[in-house]
């Protein structure tokens, strides 16, 4: 048998969580503090005062670049954050 190459080259991922607090808001800007060197994925969740997620609550990602991703939500709960997680390269 042949020898096996065990070295993998395996990406350097970068991930941000963030929970954005929606109170007054329908919209708003998040800059991202990593430095991302491609459009991150981009997932958001509404969670109620209590960390519960929200049902009635739905999360828009409007758009996404390097440095911002931009979020709007469909119905204001007082009290209600946006729990954001960001995966790139």
């Amino acid at each position: 048998m042949g020898l096996v190459d065990t070295k993998l080259d395996v990406p350097q991922w970068i991930i941000e969580v963030q929970s954005i607090n929606m109170t007054g808001k329908w919209r708003t800007k998040y800059e991202f503090k990593a430095e991302f060197r491609s459009i991150p994925t981009v997932t958001a969740t509404a969670l109620g005062p209590t960390g519960q997620p929200i049902g009635g609550a739905d999360v828009h990602i409007v758009s996404v670049s390097k440095k911002e991703v931009d979020i709007s939500i469909n119905a204001y709960i007082p009290g209600m954050h946006v729990q954001l997680h960001a995966v790139g390269k």
